[in-house]
C-alpha cells in the first residue's frame, strides 16, 4: 500500500529559520509527516558548516537509527531531490537494522546555497567530504553507500578521489553519467548558455507512481528552474569521469529501461567498463526515480538487494 505524502501541513520556511538559529530546537514533526516517515526510529539532525572557496554554506544532515543498528549507510539524493523524498529507501534499510545518514546537498532541500545551481561539482564533493568526515567520527571508517542519479555520480567521483575509503555495499540507483538525448540537447545547450542563465523546469513523469508525482508537484522544497551553470558543471564532470580507468569496486547498479532522465545505454557502456565486477539489475518497466517507483517495482528492487547485499 502506498503511503500518502504531501497531505499534511509543512511550514518549510519556519523549519529553515529554526535550523539557521539552532538545529536542536528545530521541530521536524511536520516535515516527517509530510514526507511519509511513518516508521522512522530515532531521528537526529545536525547542521554542518561547509567551507567553499568563496563562501560558507550549511548542510543539513539527518540520522535515522533503528532499535539495534548492526551497520550504517550513507544515502545521497539526486538532482532536484532532498532527504524528504527517500522514505522508502530509508525504511527498507531500517527494517534490516541499518542506520542511515542522509543529507541535503548544497542548494537542495533544507541546506543553504543558490537553489540547484553550482559552478563546479567539486563544491558538491567538498560538501560530501564534510559529511563523510562527520560520519567517520560518529560510526567509524566503514559503512554502506547508496546514491540515486546525481547522488550516485558524486559517490562514484568521491570514491575515485579517495580509494582508501572502505565501503560495505555500494548501491547505485540509475546513476548519472550523461543526461538523456545529450547528443541532441548539447547543441541546444551550446546556444542557450550564450543567452540565458536559467530556464523553467518541467516536472516530468519519472516513476510509475502517481503518488510520487503528486508529491513532486506539491513539494515546497522542489526547485522550478534549471540553471545553465549546473548543466555546464555536469558536462565538465562527465568529460573527466568517462576517462577514468577501470575500478575494482563492485557496485550494485539498478537501471530502468524507460529512463528518460539519463542516457541509459551510454551509462551502461561507460559503467560496464568502469566497474567490470559490478552487478546489474535491469528493470524493463521502470523509469528514472527508482527510489520512488511503484510498490511492485520497489519490491523487486528490494528482493534483489536482499540476495546481492550483505547489510551486516
Amino acid at each position: 500500500m502506498e503511503i500518502r505524502r504531501a497531505r499534511s501541513a509543512f511550514d518549510w520556511k519556519l523549519l529553515r529559520t529554526a535550523l539557521a538559529s539552532n538545529s536542536a530546537s528545530a521541530d521536524f514533526s511536520e516535515y516527517l509527516a509530510f514526507y511519509g516517515y511513518c516508521r522512522h526510529a530515532q531521528h537526529n539532525v545536525t547542521v554542518l558548516p561547509v567551507s567553499l572557496p568563496d563562501r560558507t554554506e550549511d548542510i543539513v544532515v539527518q540520522r535515522f537509527v533503528p532499535e539495534r543498528p548492526k551497520a550504517w549507510a550513507l544515502l545521497h539524493h539526486g538532482y532536484y531531490d532532498h532527504v524528504g523524498l527517500f522514505a522508502h529507501v530509508i525504511d527498507y534499510l531500517l527494517e534490516r537494522q541499518v542506520g542511515v545518514y542522509a543529507f541535503d546537498q548544497l542548494g537542495h532541500g533544507l541546506s543553504s546555497g543558490p537553489r540547484v545551481a553550482i559552478e563546479t561539482f567539486n563544491d558538491y564533493i567538498t560538501a560530501l567530504d564534510a559529511v563523510v568526515t562527520y560520519m567517520a567520527c560518529e560510526v567509524g571508517p566503514a559503512w554502506h553507500w547508496l546514491g540515486q542519479s546525481m547522488g550516485g555520480a558524486l559517490l562514484m567521483e568521491y570514491l575515485q578521489r579517495h580509494p582508501e575509503r572502505e565501503t560495505g555495499e555500494f548501491v547505485l540507483y540509475a546513476p548519472l553519467v550523461r543526461p538523456h538525448a545529450w547528443s541532441l540537447n548539447r547543441v541546444y545547450f551550446a546556444l542557450a548558455k550564450r543567452l540565458i542563465t536559467e530556464r523553467p523546469r518541467a516536472i516530468t513523469r519519472n516513476a510509475n507512481n502517481a503518488e510520487f508525482m503528486y508529491l513532486q508537484h506539491n513539494d515546497p522544497l522542489q526547485a522550478r528552474i534549471l540553471p545553465v551553470n549546473w548543466v555546464q558543471a555536469m558536462v565538465d564532470w562527465f568529460e573527466t569521469f568517462e576517462r577514468y580507468p577501470a575500478s575494482d569496486r563492485a557496485p550494485k547498479i539498478i537501471q530502468g529501461h524507460k529512463d528518460r532522465t539519463i542516457s541509459r545505454r551510454h551509462s551502461m557502456k561507460v559503467l560496464g567498463k568502469r566497474y567490470p565486477a559490478g552487478r546489474w539489475l535491469h528493470l524493463p518497466d521502470a523509469s528514472h526515480h527508482l527510489a520512488n517507483e511503484s510498490g511492485e517495482l520497489r519490491a523487486e528492487i528490494h528482493a534483489w538487494l536482499d540476495l546481492e547485499c550483505d547489510w551486516g
